[in-house]
């Protein structure tokens, strides 16, 4: 019997998660992060959403949405499928520090995904806000 490539690939990965390194697994998923993309092109230019004092935004050289409130130079990153990962990582940019991981299972239907993010930014971002401006 022949070992291909792909099947020494699925036993090394079998053998990983056996031994308990299924997190060294977390591979990039190109499929989630060009939905990323269009789902933060989606927000930005049709919903525009705001968040008590918060902005969203989206800085297209990274791909990165972000949060902000400019009169106070507060910047918060939160990108659903950041890294092609299915999590949203909310990151203060200064200090760059990552506050909080949320995990999520995109469904491909971009108003469920919508409304999950935004309902999830609502309930966190005001508190990371009041957090932040405290300091």
């Amino acid at each position: 019997m022949k070992l291909t490539k792909n099947r020494l690939k699925e036993i090394i990965r079998e053998e990983i998660q056996k031994i308990g390194g299924g997190h060294l697994l977390n591979e990039y998923n190109d499929k989630v992060a060009d939905y990323s993309i269009k789902l933060g092109d989606y927000i930005e230019k049709k919903l525009r959403p705001k968040i008590g004092k918060l902005t969203f935004g989206v800085e297209h050289m990274t791909g990165s949405w972000y949060w902000e409130d400019r009169k106070s130079d507060f910047l918060v990153y939160a990108t659903l499928g950041w890294e092609g990962k299915n999590e949203v990582p909310i990151e203060v940019a200064d200090p760059h520090d990552v506050v909080k991981t949320l995990k999520y299972n995109l469904s491909f239907d971009m108003k469920k995904d919508v409304k999950w993010y935004l309902s999830n930014m609502k309930r966190y971002l005001p508190g990371i806000y009041k957090d932040w401006v405290k300091n």
